[in-house]
C-alpha cells in the first residue's frame, strides 16, 4: 500500500496539513536526511493533495499544494529536535 492512499482516504481539505506533518515527522525516523525524505514523501503527499482538492480552482489547488510543502518541511525540522543525527556530523566540528 502506497503512503499518499491512507492519507487521501483519512484528510480533508481542513486536516491535511496537520497530517503531512505527522507524516514526515514520522518518516525522518527512518531516513535522518531531509534530501531523501522529500522524494520519499513529498510526491505522495502532493498526489494525496490532488486528489483530496480534484475539482478545485487552479489558485486553490496550488495553495494547497503550498501549504502541503511547508507542513512537510515543517514536520522534518521538529522531528529533528526528536532525532538529531545532525549532531553525528556536527559534534566532531566543535572539536566535542
Amino acid at each position: 500500500m502506497e503512503l499518499g492512499q491512507p492519507f487521501s482516504s483519512k484528510a480533508t481539505l481542513d486536516s491535511y496539513p496537520f497530517i503531512a506533518y505527522i507524516t514526515r515527522g514520522f518518516v525522518n525516523f527512518a531516513i535522518p536526511f531531509a534530501e531523501g525524505e522529500f522524494a520519499v514523501v513529498g510526491p505522495r503527499i502532493i498526489n494525496a493533495v490532488k486528489e483530496i482538492g480534484a475539482g478545485l480552482p487552479a489558485s486553490e489547488m496550488t495553495t494547497l499544494i503550498s501549504k502541503a510543502s511547508l507542513s512537510i518541511a515543517q514536520g522534518e525540522s521538529f522531528s529533528n529536535t526528536l532525532q538529531p543525527f545532525h549532531l553525528l556530523i556536527i559534534m566532531p566540528a566543535m572539536g566535542t
